[in-house]
């Protein structure tokens, strides 16, 4: 019982292994954000992020 729950958790993060190894670094879009914009989400309704904490790299 031992042996199988081993050979189980073995395999299950020899695949998470994979997984992480395979898959490249990732990368945002250019967007161009312009000031004094209501932005609004998917119902319509304005979105209200007062001080989102946006970073520009590089």
């Amino acid at each position: 019982m031992l042996r199988r729950a081993f050979t189980s958790v073995l395999v299950l993060l020899l695949g998470v292994v994979t997984l992480l190894a395979v898959g490249g670094p990732a990368q945002a879009a250019p967007v161009t954000v312009t000031n004094a914009t209501q932005f609004t989400d998917t119902t319509g309704s304005v979105v209200h992020a007062h001080g989102g904490g946006v970073i520009k790299v590089g």
